[in-house]
């Protein structure tokens, strides 16, 4: 391939950046972005102008080329206006292409309006789907979600031109499906260039000029041709050119072949893996799961079997990694043997990176309760909850069922899991221990929202029954109606009653009295709303919580285990004391 910048005439300490990226090869990378379509102006009228048209093509070869053969790169897109017919069937065969050679992205202009889309053959070819973003953004994204990966293309679809253009456009590709596409076709990728600039005028670019005001540069090939002319005090090169930049070299594949994993001796092959028959476990750091809980097209929805709690990201039934199951607070264990189950060797080392060596997995208490477990604790709590207020309203006439109390159905927990609950999902989500202050405020506001579907009348209703009066209780929120009710039930089993008693007689101390029991319900609630207000502020709702300020030096994840372990407890505790009079 030629090495266009060393034949360039312009050296390259004084060719404006965008210029030398043109000329410039396209490396390796699979993580690099590649322009494929450029029509960008900048300052079109002014001093620091730059204009950049670029179309890429399919060339046979690597060869030196001819710009004189291409006029598309004087107007930088495929088809410049539109055919002109003038008989039936003029264009029968019509075959749009740059001159001859196909492209990269589809492009048409007419001086006044220009659209752009992925070639068909191009998204076709490597099994893409397109998605459109609209608004001011008028961007296409093409996305492989047989993977899944995002963004593989994407530009501007349109643009107007009125003296200037109404928006830059810019369409990028992935390096890796670009050179599989070339690879797959067998052809290069070559840059057709149309480059306008209005450099400084300096004595190394003016030597190129043999003391002319305006001199045309072209070399022996003819790969470009530069123009250099005085203008507005400084010298205006335009340069039109074709430049291979691309070979039909695939990017090096990302393999799980021979990767090395701690206290696993020898490297592991999908057969290796494949032939074992022993339990061989890997252990894992539980932020391997974050990657799928952050997007939608993900399924993680944690799954209780008997005493093991599964997490199995999975792809749309495409891939699954399976027999994940959390140990300790912030591990998870699955065989060796499913974790080299089929799937795209990107997932498999996407589990490498959270690998955790036997050293480490030493220093976890395997017993510790996990994320999920909370949270599972946490929906028992409240199921309970709501059946034993359901049993205490139907005793008042209110047949609302433990559903309608608490917003979640036992029968359909048992039938699907919390497949029908994401905001369950969620608050299971990765609870690392750094976790940040934001992402524990953020928590605690999702522990607040899960309890507080029960209906704030339902809860007036009881106290109503309870013998307070509706004028005295009709102001309080949530909180204090749930606290007067626990004290209520508090005072009755005190006192030996059962539920007939339950109407005797309000005392006043009821809606006043502090219960200690339910002291983290109401500290959660001042932290879930402590998101607009400084640090010191949640560290001050911590200590009135009995929490050891001094750990969030590493993280508040610690402190959403103290939290969230108060407010299950408080459940816990209400619940219990329905249940001692109804049992009564």
């Amino acid at each position: 391939m030629i090495d266009y910048l060393d034949e360039f005439p312009i050296q390259v300490e004084f060719l404006p950046p965008r210029l030398v990226a043109l000329l410039e090869p396209v490396g390796l990378d699979r993580n690099l972005r590649v322009d494929v379509t450029t029509r960008i102006e900048f300052d079109p009228y002014g001093a620091n102008r730059e204009h950049v048209y670029m179309i890429m093509a399919l060339a046979p070869d690597d060869g030196p080329g001819d710009i004189s053969k291409y006029d598309e790169s004087g107007h930088g897109v495929v088809y410049f206006s539109q055919p002109d017919v003038r008989e039936l069937g003029e264009i029968k065969e019509f075959s749009p292409s740059i001159s001859g050679l196909d492209y990269i992205v589809a492009s048409q202009g007419n001086s006044s309006f220009y659209g752009y889309q992925l070639a068909e053959k191009v998204w076709i070819a490597l099994g893409l789907t397109p998605r459109v973003l609209g608004g001011e953004q008028q961007k296409l994204i093409y996305d492989d979600l047989s993977l899944p990966e995002f963004g593989v293309s994407e530009g501007e679809t349109s643009t107007e031109y009125y003296y200037t253009s109404k928006r830059n456009v810019n369409w990028t590709m992935s390096n890796e499906y670009l050179r599989r596409y070339l690879w797959m076709r067998g052809n290069h990728g070559a840059r057709l260039i149309y480059y306008q600039a209005l450099l400084p005028d300096h004595a190394e670019i003016r030597g190129l000029m043999n003391g002319k005001a305006h001199e045309v540069l072209r070399p022996k090939g003819g790969w470009y041709d530069l123009d250099i002319r005085e203008h507005d005090g400084g010298l205006l090169i335009q340069l039109w050119a074709i430049v291979h930049a691309i070979a039909p070299e695939l990017c090096p594949e990302p393999s799980a072949e021979g990767l090395n994993w701690p206290g696993i001796e020898g490297p592991m092959t999908h057969a290796r893996a494949n032939a074992l028959t022993a339990m061989t476990p890997v252990y894992l750091d539980d932020r391997f799961l974050e990657r799928y809980e952050q997007s939608g097209f993900f399924n993680t929805v944690p799954t209780r079997v008997e005493q093991a709690w599964y997490c199995n990201p999975s792809y749309l039934g495409q891939w699954s990694f399976t027999d994940c199951i959390r140990v300790g607070r912030n591990m998870i264990r699955l065989p060796m043997r499913e974790l080299y189950k089929p799937k795209p060797d990107r997932e498999i080392l996407h589990a490498h990176a959270h690998v955790l060596t036997p050293a480490k997995v030493a220093e976890f208490d395997q017993a510790e309760e996990h994320i999920a477990s909370k949270t599972g604790r946490f929906v028992a709590e409240l199921l309970r909850f709501g059946d034993v207020l359901s049993v205490v309203g139907q005793h008042f006439g209110d047949d609302r069922g433990a559903d309608e109390i608490v917003g979640i159905s036992r029968a359909e927990i048992n039938a699907n899991g919390w497949l029908h609950y994401p905001q369950l999902v969620r608050l299971a989500q990765v609870a690392s221990l750094d976790m940040t202050e934001q992402a524990f405020l953020s928590r605690c506001k999702s522990i607040h929202e899960l309890w507080q579907k029960t209906p704030n009348a339902f809860l007036r209703d009881l106290l109503v029954h309870a013998g307070h009066a509706r004028v005295s209780i009709k102001d309080l929120g949530s909180l204090k109606l749930l606290q007067g009710l626990t004290n209520v039930f508090e005072r009755l089993n005190r006192d030996g009653e059962s539920l007939d008693a339950f109407g005797a007689g309000g005392d006043p101390d009821d809606l006043t009295t502090r219960n200690p029991s339910l002291a983290l319900l109401f500290i959660n609630n001042d932290l879930r709303i402590s998101d607009a207000h400084d640090a010191g502020e949640t560290l001050a709702h911590l200590e009135n919580a009995g929490f050891d300020i001094a750990a969030v030096n590493q993280g508040f994840g610690k402190a959403l285990d103290h939290v969230f372990d108060g407010v299950i407890s408080a459940f816990s505790h209400i619940g219990a004391q329905v249940e001692e009079i109804l049992h009564r």
